[in-house]
């Protein structure tokens, strides 16, 4: 008898393990189903990127945007660079920046670098409306996302050399734009620097010009009558 109460218990536990781990099972087949998805869907963002249709890699990023608790950083990062094929710099820098905050090594090497893709197109904006201190600030933010990575990524030697000529170029023009006089702070240069340096005083006006050249007139026909009355008394040479 008391044999068969055990049996009878055991089969009672066995029911109630099983009807318990159901939730458990579909859970794990739908996060199995779940990571099938996102693999595909990854898939065919890579594919339309690679295509050149942009527009649409951003739509299939979109999608493991949802419920992406795994590895939640390749959905942004596939955003992101999605939109920065689409020359949408400022979209692409939110969610590159979101991707970095999660992506492991070596991952978080790639989210640096197309972030910092995206940071230098901003720059490139800004300097081609003439905002030349942002451009510069944009530029110096850009190297900074590559060199905070140094020491885990491979070396972006090249990459940082092309930001810091844009950089530069972009402070000269800041400062150009500042000081358009070269140095004289928008200040007229001074008295005899410039082409009426050759002679005594610049001519300013139409009658100082005719007042000379009635002065050269009457200078040049009191030189005439001086040599006519030479005539008078110097010794003829023959």
């Amino acid at each position: 008898m008391a044999r068969a109460q055990a049996t009878e218990d055991s089969r009672r536990m066995a029911r109630i393990l099983r009807i318990a781990s159901i939730p458990l099972v579909l859970a794990l087949g739908a996060l199995a189903v779940k990571l099938i998805a996102m693999a595909v869907i990854g898939a065919l963002a890579l594919s339309a990127y690679n295509d050149g249709d942009y527009e649409k890699s951003a739509e299939y990023a979109t999608w493991n945007l949802t419920a992406n608790i795994i590895e939640p950083h390749k959905a942004h990062f596939g955003l992101g660079t999605a939109y920065l094929g689409s020359l949408l710099f400022q979209d692409a820098r939110d969610e590159l920046e979101m991707a970095l905050e999660t992506a492991p090594l070596p991952d978080a090497c790639a989210v640096r670098l197309n972030l910092s893709y995206a940071i230098e197109g901003l720059g490139d904006n800004a300097d081609a409306a003439g905002e030349f201190e942002k451009a510069a600030q944009l530029y110096q933010e850009a190297i900074t996302v590559l060199a905070e990575g140094a020491e885990s990524c491979p070396p972006s030697d090249e990459r940082q050399d092309d930001l810091q000529q844009k950089l530069e170029q972009a402070q000269q023009n800041a400062q150009d734009q500042q000081d358009p006089q070269g140095g004289q702070g928008g200040q007229p240069p001074p008295p005899g620097s410039g082409d009426d340096a050759e002679g005594d005083e610049p001519i300013d006006n139409l009658q100082d010009l005719l007042d000379a050249a009635e002065k050269d007139k009457e200078e040049n026909d009191a030189a005439d009558r001086a040599y006519d009355n030479l005539d008078d008394f110097a010794p003829k040479p023959w």
